[in-house]
């Protein structure tokens, strides 16, 4: 047994989850300034192996949050990319408003 890392046990006191069968890592990082893009509604960052079955993305606060309307970048992973909206992706009317507010972009990959 490993000195190191998660162990799960399920009944029986059988291992469900150990250190070789299950890890997680932040694969990127990035400070992202929405400001900078211009009249865009998303940024593409391309990250090499990662897709929705393997991996997961989140923002945090970078700077204080801007006033008034801002909102959250919202994150999607695809397949090798990571869209980074800067408006709320599922506005069927296409008027959200946009984020202006400097965040850091996390991928994290899964085995």
């Amino acid at each position: 047994m490993a000195d190191y890392g998660m162990w799960t046990w399920g009944p029986g006191n059988v291992a469900e989850i150990t250190p070789t069968s299950f890890t997680m890592r932040t694969v990127y990082t990035a400070v992202l300034t929405p400001a900078a893009w211009g009249n865009v509604k998303y940024l593409d960052i391309a990250v090499a192996g990662i897709t929705p079955d393997n991996a997961s993305a989140f923002c945090v606060l970078a700077q204080a949050a801007a006033p008034l309307y801002d909102k959250q970048l919202e994150p999607e992973v695809l397949n090798g990319v990571v869209r980074v909206w800067k408006t709320l992706r599922g506005d069927p009317w296409g008027n959200s408003g946009r984020s202006s507010t400097v965040m850091r972009l996390f991928v994290v990959r899964f085995k």
